[in-house]
């Protein structure tokens, strides 16, 4: 360090101190200072999917990490104050998501960008008698010309 200088940073695990040299040449030594190396949490999100549907959500999973606390964002916007354990979050709508993982350092996740499907381009229509006997089945058809799912309505 150059003369008046009195910062230095440390970036490397270690004993650190000063030594100073007035201009009689004499010398002395501060007291010294150990740093250590604190590994970064891991900071990971995952999901089976990142498209869905309208109405549907999708989960985001973080890396658990011990005692950390996660701090949600979507669009760099918060979702709420951190949690310890918080590593799920349902994305219920599109956007880029991340984490913020803080334990004695803090480490930022990567993104999962989350999209839209769009849903089929026309509506089905079913028809077939409203009525049935006990014990049989009534069937439906479909005038739809895609696949699609028929779903009995529960009342």
């Amino acid at each position: 360090p150059a003369i008046g200088q009195n910062t230095v940073n440390g970036n490397t695990s270690g004993t650190y101190y000063v030594q100073v040299t007035n201009s009689f040449g004499c010398v002395s030594l501060s007291n010294t200072i150990t740093l250590s190396t604190i590994a970064l949490p891991t900071a990971s999100i995952s999901s089976a999917v990142t498209a869905m549907c309208s109405g549907d959500s999708i989960q985001l999973n973080a890396v658990n990490v011990s005692g950390a606390t996660y701090e949600w964002f979507k669009n760099s916007i918060s979702l709420g104050a951190p949690q310890v354990g918080n590593t799920s979050k349902y994305a219920t709508t599109i956007g880029v998501y991340k984490v913020i993982v803080s334990s004695a350092c803090t480490n930022t996740s990567n993104v999962v960008t989350i999209t839209q499907l769009n849903p089929p381009s026309s509506a089905a229509s079913i028809s077939g008698a409203n009525i049935f006997c006990a014990g049989r089945c009534e069937r439906l058809w479909n005038f739809f010309s895609k696949r699609c799912n028929i779903l009995q309505l529960d009342h």
